[in-house]
């Protein structure tokens, strides 16, 4: 968590028209973006400053223009990662057993058992699959805005005469 001072708040807000939902990356925090015309692939960099003016993400005396970003990886919660991964090791293990305990004791090999190992590693991989991190492609319907939150100083309240 950042924490901004309440006197300047500048941020970078990603929009999906017709949606109430935003991300916001604040300065101090890490953004992963993909440049346009830029084959080299994701960049990882902090925020140091926001010229909302200009429009440009300053990171380290470097101003980037935010027309110039093609995509921005979303953090995403690794719930799912961390139940996916679970589901490999446990079908790895299962199909493991089942196969080599019933070598060292002269028995038949347990195939429900190894079945049930590749059903796990497969139900694993596909939610390691399905849930891994998003992107955001600004675009007709999605924008990326530079916005400038400051409060001035307080006001006293209007005097009676």
């Amino acid at each position: 968590m950042v924490f901004v001072p309440m006197t300047a708040q500048k941020f970078l807000q990603l929009e999906k028209y017709g949606s109430f939902k935003t991300e916001r990356f604040y300065i101090g925090e890490d953004i992963t973006f993909q440049l346009r015309n830029d084959d080299k692939g994701w960049l990882t960099r902090t925020i140091t400053d926001i010229d909302v003016e200009g429009g440009h993400l300053i990171f380290f005396n470097h101003p980037l223009h935010i027309d110039s970003i093609a995509a921005i990886r979303l953090p995403r919660s690794n719930g799912m990662q961390i139940v996916g991964g679970a589901l490999q090791v446990g079908g790895a293990n299962a199909m493991l057993f089942s196969i080599a305990y019933p070598i060292f004791q002269d028995q038949p090999v347990n195939w429900a058992g190894v079945g049930y190992g590749a059903l796990g590693i497969a139900i694993g991989t596909a939610l390691r699959k399905l849930f891994k991190t998003k992107k955001f492609v600004p675009g007709k319907k999605k924008r990326l805005r530079l916005l400038d939150v400051s409060f001035g100083p307080p006001m006293p309240p209007p005097s009676k005469t």
